[in-house]
């Protein structure tokens, strides 16, 4: 008996961007191409409990087809939440995950208590480095200065709901406390 498969391209939503760890892929590029789906993601920022509360917010959905785009945007818009749409999956999902890693920068800073001066400068330079990593990489490096990037940063960073911030304020002076800086 012979086997058949029929592919069908089935819609797949990927509510966080990012690199595979130990691959250096994007993951809606992996999934695309391993279970041959249109995928769209979700670029933040957003903090789940003001979802909840419906508090106004804005979404970027990054999809490389104009249909998915369209039913996430019909799916996920709600009177307090704009969704805004682009096909550049790459520069959207590299730069909310490469956020991360300036946001969980200032997060130490701030937990070390180095004040508000070198919070600035370790989130101005490591945008600028990040923008820079981009452009090199091909990427629309302007797509870092939007929702995906600074806004997300700034989330991060500074609500006391966001991890970087729970890392770099709750977490770090007790490491300093056991000699671990």
């Amino acid at each position: 008996m012979k086997l058949r498969c029929h592919w069908r391209l089935h819609p797949a939503f990927a509510a966080d961007a990012g690199v595979a760890h130990g691959i250096g892929k994007a993951i809606a590029l992996m999934l695309a191409n391993q279970t041959q789906v249109l995928i769209f993601i979700d670029c933040k920022p957003h903090i789940t409990l003001d979802l909840v509360k419906n508090l106004p917010t804005a979404l970027v959905i990054a999809s490389n087809s104009p249909q998915m785009r369209e039913h996430g945007k019909r799916a996920l818009t709600t009177p307090t939440v704009k969704i805004n749409l682009s096909d550049d999956i790459l520069s959207y999902e590299y730069a909310s995950a490469l956020k991360n890693i300036v946001a969980l920068e200032v997060g130490i800073v701030t937990g070390l208590g180095l004040g508000d001066n070198f919070r600035a400068l370790v989130l101005a330079e490591g945008m600028a480095e990040i923008a820079y990593l981009m452009a090199r990489m091909g990427l629309q490096s302007d797509v870092f200065y939007t929702l995906a990037g600074l806004s997300d940063i700034f989330l991060t960073y500074s609500s006391h709901f966001a991890r970087n911030y729970t890392i770099g304020h709750g977490h770090l002076p007790s490491f300093a406390s056991r000699g671990y800086t």
